[in-house]
């Protein structure tokens, strides 16, 4: 499922284009004192997501290349089954995606998409304005209509053309009130900082896997918190990782855990990585550093590379003499979903 892979390396409403219905936006609220005039991405996530990834989508497209992210939101949307999100991932500057790590299974996320986004393509029967009088200017909210499933978009936000938000099922009543009350002090916010950042806030593991592996518990529940980011250099990727210890002994469990790791895995394949590892402890903070080869990032997105256009179609590899199965009639093509248009005061 996407939102599991987003480490991997991964806009609405207003006019809505429906036999040229326009849907007016709010009028006459005032804004809660506590609210900005600008909604940012991390605004919109709530802190019992614990774990929050963010995808620098320019970055990515400067350094490995505009297909490698056309391909990434493509996949996105696919997994997810929504046509959309790949819309807004595909044009966004930045993506936060914020996951509850008990319940990755269960697919409950806020996805937030910012950079100059313009319209995505919805079906207008299954969405219905829900904007409250008193939400923030500029500010639009879209509600699916009928049952959604819990992995599936139950809401989209817009904010002026900036950012769109895609909010699961389980996760609509949470937003609502961060529109309302504005943000989460103790929400998840990655450093803006390479090509991926992510920020783990820690937690115990169930009582079930803390009892069939108590060492590995000790270590994880120690952890306060991870904050860390990949960045792409001329021999591989960088990367940097914080973690700050519930205590100095957490910290000093977790570096004598990696180091461990380190040294077991000198004769693998995986020996040039782990050689770069760096690990240095002040008291309660842990930092590694560490490079990744350059041929182990290639092999790693190789299976998520778009084709090649330069590649010719099967049909032109053809032998002179073979035979040629003529093309069957044309699928009849599916109804496209209809742009939407935030509007704005």
């Amino acid at each position: 499922m996407w939102w599991k892979r987003a480490a991997a390396l991964a806009s609405v409403t207003g006019l809505l284009v429906a036999g040229c219905r326009t849907v007016p936006a709010p009028q006459g609220a005032v804004r809660p004192p506590q609210l900005s005039k600008r909604l940012v991405a991390t605004d919109l996530l709530p802190a019992d997501l614990d774990v929050v990834l963010r995808v620098d989508m320019a970055r990515l497209r400067a350094g490995l290349g505009p297909a490698f992210a056309e391909a990434l939101a493509a996949r996105a949307g696919e997994a997810g089954g929504e046509g959309f999100v790949s819309e807004a991932i595909a044009a966004a500057d930045a993506v936060w995606i914020g996951l509850r790590l008990a319940d990755l299974d269960a697919g409950d996320r806020v996805l937030v998409a910012e950079g100059r986004l313009g319209e995505i393509h919805i079906e207008p029967s299954e969405w219905k304005e829900t904007t409250p009088a008193a939400t923030m200017e500029g500010v639009q909210i879209l509600d699916r209509q009928g049952t959604v499933a819990r992995t599936g978009t139950g809401r989209i936000v817009v904010f002026q053309k900036k950012l769109y938000a895609f909010v699961s099922p389980v996760e609509v009543d949470a937003t609502t009130r961060l529109l309302r009350e504005g943000p989460d002090a103790g929400r998840g916010d990655p450093r803006a900082d390479g090509l991926v950042s992510v920020d783990v806030r820690g937690h115990r593991l169930p009582r079930s896997l803390e009892k069939r592996y108590p060492s590995i518990a000790s270590i994880i529940g120690g952890i306060k918190r991870i904050r860390g980011s990949a960045t792409l250099a001329d021999d591989g990727v960088k990367v940097s990782i914080d973690m700050t210890g519930k205590s100095p002994e957490a910290a000093t469990r977790a570096e004598k855990f990696l180091t461990a790791i380190k040294e077991s895995g000198a004769s693998t394949r995986y020996a040039d990585l782990l050689r770069s590892v760096k690990l240095t402890r002040i008291d309660a903070e842990l930092h590694l550093g560490a490079t990744i080869p350059a041929a182990m990032v290639v092999s790693a997105l190789g299976g998520s590379q778009a084709p090649d256009p330069t590649a010719k179609p099967a049909s032109q590899n053809t032998p002179p003499g073979s035979p040629v199965t003529p093309p069957g009639p044309a699928p009849a093509p599916s109804p496209a979903p209809r742009p939407f248009t935030p509007v704005h005061p």
